[in-house]
């Protein structure tokens, strides 16, 4: 053994851990097409109005609620309007126990596509630390009794590598 290059035990820890999320975001289109005779263009917008309420009824928070992107197009003739409306709205700060009750509402309604959903789990610092604090103790203890049954101790740590996978 040298100083300079001691001799190494190498051992390695894993284990996998399940993480609750803290909450989800939607991202939805609302869109449609529609021929309509004078103010009944303005329907689209009440569409939105009923998907909003749909949201309150259920107690989701619509502060959380945004309009990303609004889209009309328009054409008129002598005696009718055609009108598309497309509506993208992000739904944020999602409850987890609101989401089979969300993903119902955008089911039941015509012409919602959902863009993307996300799940939000914060930092994770605490339970990052309490799983270095349990790997380092395992990985030591291992390396102990390796090094008892060669009738060495286990002088100190050479290296580390932590990987986190998600």
């Amino acid at each position: 053994m040298s100083f300079q290059y001691p001799d190494r035990i190498t051992v390695e820890e894993h284990e996998e851990v399940e993480v609750t999320p803290l909450h989800a975001s939607l991202e939805i289109v609302i869109e449609g097409e529609s021929s309509v005779f004078g103010n009944e263009a303005l329907k689209k917008s009440k569409e939105l109005a009923m998907f909003i309420s749909e949201l309150e009824s259920i107690d989701y928070s619509v502060e959380n609620l945004s309009l990303d992107n609004i889209s009309i197009q328009t054409s008129s003739g002598k005696f009718l309007k055609s009108s598309m409306a497309k509506f993208t709205l992000m739904l944020d700060k999602i409850k987890l126990e609101l989401i089979p009750k969300i993903l119902g509402i955008i089911a039941s309604q015509k012409n919602i596509e959902i863009i993307e959903m996300e799940y939000n789990f914060g930092s994770l610092t605490n339970e990052k630390m309490e799983l270095y604090r349990r790997l380092c103790s395992d990985a030591k203890q291992q390396g102990e009794t390796v090094g008892e049954a060669f009738g060495v101790s286990l002088l100190g740590v050479y290296s580390m590598t932590p990987k986190w996978i998600l």
